[in-house]
């Protein structure tokens, strides 16, 4: 009997532990599927350095009932896995230097310079999902952090046994500071706010640029919508970031938005934030500082024209990218030294990398994907010099790799949609080819331009009534009218000629220093993980903030933030 009962333990037991490692495995695809999706995981695990040839139908079952499906990984399979595939624990996780949040994180290119210096991330919010994405590909997350990324709101099958307030939803700020809602007071709004987002000693957010940016603002005006702190949608964002800091007081607060922030609204959008900020108790470095009250200060650095606030990447990459960053102390720990520092010592490194360092080695196949083809150069050629003839600065940005001094463009989020602002020269197109063809695009744009314009009044003409809409409508079919007769580029221009290509996705996280080029790394430098297609990639990297900018601000705070926690301990301890 003995005997008998002890096998039916040791089966139960047994038993306990398969279904342990099947809440294990599943909570594990739950992550990588949503990084990878059904079809690129299943790739990734058959993968000769993995070698788990686990089928997309398979995972496609999993997904559909994963209490189903069959699929159990041993640990050891999990610990290759997550070294394959997932990011890794940081060495000082359990024992940081002190704790931030990352707010409007996009792919943590603020997150990465603090983690750096011994930070811990204890909170991110991000709304888009591709970018939350990327994020987790290379970010790690806290197991109590991660059903915010991969928790829908009504989950049947919720990553671990978290509430059903515990989900992706919440990646919507709005839904933490409840702004907007009315059915809620200040206190509960608060309440909440204390609720959801944890104690941190430092706040970083990259709040959305578009309202504030000029090519925001001109898509903005265009199309009758407002801008700024009038946008209902996104300009309003910054007041749930001012309700944050205003619910848990962070010691240190970095800000970060286009250079365009400043001048918007005739300044009165930048003054009307840094009045914010200091009616929360906080001293804004280079700000502050510059006047007896902080109206004062307001007036001058609108003024200002050399502004350490403003900080361009091309000290730090081969990248032409101005953003303002707002570095914030709580008063009641400002010390002489804080209230003089200041953005213009962040460490700026003696030599950055040129543009043949950030470039890749492409295959055939590569390298024929990403050079334009012969209808897109044409085009871009033909289109720059439509502008430059109108007195506009619109055009493409060809970047010669063997010149050491090169500087791209900015890169923008509209990059996936032809590369134009940073094409790389890749076959030595000479600058007198295109001065050459100069003259013979400028008379095809004209000609075209007036056949364009006297088929629309032909059609005025005969429909006096005619609206603006339909004028333009006249003027796109007279232009497709002589497209079709006569060809819609100069024949003198080939296209086909030493044409050049855009950059890949991982060139673009080179040069917004999310990864090193190889002959620069150290054991610990790895590839970035790109785990979205190429549109959403350039539209991620471009959204972005220059990492090694963030990196220098993070260095620069390093000891007073360590000073600040440490003097906070010991307040604590002295209040025990």
């Amino acid at each position: 009997m003995q005997h008998k009962e002890y096998i039916i333990d040791g089966d139960r037991v047994d038993e306990q532990r398969i279904l342990e490692q099947k809440k294990k495995t599943n909570q594990l695809l739950k992550l990588l599927v949503e990084i990878y999706d059904q079809k690129n995981l299943a790739i990734r695990l058959a993968a000769p350095d993995i070698n788990l040839p686990v089928s997309r139908e398979k995972i496609n079952q999993w997904k559909k009932a994963p209490d189903k499906s069959d699929i159990i990984f041993s640990e050891q399979a999990m610990e290759h896995i997550r070294a394959a595939l997932l990011p890794a624990r940081p060495a000082h996780w359990d024992n940081p230097d002190f704790t931030f949040i990352d707010l409007f994180a996009g792919i943590g290119g603020l997150r990465k310079g603090f983690e750096d210096i011994g930070g811990k991330c204890v909170f991110t919010s991000e709304w888009e999902r591709q970018a939350r994405r990327t994020y987790l590909a290379n970010h790690f997350v806290d197991e109590e952090e991660l059903p915010y990324f991969l928790n829908e709101e009504n989950d049947p099958h919720p990553y671990s046994g978290e509430s059903w307030q515990a989900n992706n939803s919440m990646m919507d700020i709005t839904r933490v500071t409840l702004s907007g809602d009315h059915r809620f007071n200040a206190d509960e709004k608060q309440r909440n706010i204390l609720r959801r987002i944890p104690e941190h000693d430092v706040l970083l957010a990259g709040f959305p640029c578009q309202p504030f940016s000029l090519a925001g603002v001109s898509k903005k005006n265009s199309l009758g919508r407002s801008h700024g702190f009038e946008c209902d949608t996104q300009g309003t964002l910054f007041f749930d970031v001012e309700k944050i800091i205003e619910a848990r007081q962070p010691k240190f607060f970095v800000l970060e938005n286009v250079k365009n922030l400043k001048s918007h609204d005739k300044g009165n959008t930048f003054a009307t934030i840094i009045r914010a900020l200091d009616a929360q108790g906080y001293h804004v470095l280079n700000v502050t500082t510059e006047g007896n009250d902080i109206e004062e200060a307001i007036g001058v650095v609108r003024k200002r024209k050399n502004d350490p606030t403003i900080i361009d990447g091309v000290r730090f990459t081969p990248q032409h990218r101005e953003r303002v960053v707002l570095v914030g102390i709580r008063r009641d720990i400002l010390n002489a030294e804080l209230e003089q520092l200041s953005l213009g010592n962040i460490p700026v490194p003696e030599q950055r990398y040129t543009v043949r360092d950030i470039l890749v080695d492409l295959s055939e196949e590569d390298t024929a994907r990403y050079t334009l083809t012969e209808n897109l150069w044409n085009y871009l050629y033909h289109y720059a010099l439509k502008h430059q003839t109108k007195g506009n600065g619109f055009g493409f940005g060809l970047v010669d790799p063997t010149d050491p001094d090169a500087v791209t463009r900015t890169l923008s989020a509209r990059y996936y949609k032809d590369g134009s602002e940073i094409l790389i020269n890749q076959h030595g197109l000479t600058p007198e080819y295109l001065q050459r063809n100069r003259e013979h695009g400028i008379r095809k744009n004209a000609d075209r331009a007036e056949a364009a314009t006297a088929f629309a009044e032909e059609q005025a003409a005969d429909n006096p009534a005619f609206t603006d809409a339909e004028y333009k409508a006249w003027i796109k079919e007279g232009e497709k009218r002589y497209d079709e007769e006569h060809g819609r580029y100069a024949p003198e221009f080939d296209a086909s000629w030493r044409t050049p290509r855009r950059l890949t996705p991982q060139e673009c996280a080179r040069l917004m220093g999310f990864e090193k080029p190889e002959h620069d790394r150290e054991d610990a430098d790895t590839d970035f993980r790109i785990v979205c297609a190429d549109n959403n990639a350039y539209k991620q990297f471009g959204n972005s903030v220059v990492v090694p900018v963030f990196r220098a601000v993070a260095q620069l705070l390093a000891p007073h933030i360590r000073q600040a926690v440490n003097n906070n301990g010991r307040e604590a301890g002295d209040a025990a």
